[in-house]
């Protein structure tokens, strides 16, 4: 079975009892349901949190970050949502209610959150997406290298000034946004793409 939460109802689970607790009910690990929150950018309990509560002791609530362009708003969990803790969360499970800001607001938010995204010099570290890329441009070139025939289409195709220093700040780019959660995916022999690059902008 799964159920499906909204990022403010998952917060509210998180932070109703301890995670392996809270596990156990829903039928899952507890490191599935930290997953889930990170994807989502759900803030958990720090260590000792739930020990220093019940000691009476001072504890610090991390608040639910706003949304920006690229919040995932939703996810959909295996499991089961028991009525108790369906009582425990705000609205019908996975509702999402009108989000009534700005796309200015909501860039502006997205912009400060990733912050400067600079252009690698090389390839020494390369987002999923731009690998498979340079891996068949070195496939094209070794075969390049072993044909007595050259054609266009047979060539590598990021082997240029240009075409490199793109496929560079593409690199870069994939990778400040999977900072944040997002995910890029190769769109073809000539191109890169980024795949729920703004997330689920829900409005």
């Amino acid at each position: 079975m799964t159920f499906t939460l909204t990022r403010e109802q998952l917060y509210d689970l998180v932070w109703s009892e301890p995670m392996q607790r809270l596990a156990k009910q829903i039928g899952i690990s507890d490191v599935a349901i930290a997953k889930h929150c990170r994807k989502l950018g759900v803030p958990v309990p720090e260590r000792g949190y739930w020990n220093k509560l019940q000691a009476g002791k001072p504890v610090n609530t991390a608040a639910l970050p706003e949304r920006d362009l690229v919040t995932i708003n939703r996810v959909t969990i295996s499991g089961t949502l028991t009525p108790e803790l369906r009582s425990r969360i705000k609205g019908e499970p996975g509702m999402v209610e009108p989000n009534t800001e700005s796309i200015e607001a909501l860039t502006e938010r997205l912009r400060k959150r990733l912050g400067h995204v600079t252009v690698p010099r090389n390839f020494s570290r390369v987002h999923p997406a731009i690998a498979p890329l340079l891996k068949r441009d070195e496939k094209l070139r070794q075969e390049a290298a072993n044909s007595r025939y050259s054609f266009s289409w047979n060539q590598p195709k990021f082997d240029s000034p240009f075409e490199r220093r793109r496929l560079l700040f593409l690199n870069g780019l994939f990778l400040g946004f999977a900072s944040l959660g997002g995910r890029g995916v190769d769109a073809g022999q000539r191109s890169a793409r980024t795949r729920h690059l703004y997330g689920r902008c829900e409005r």
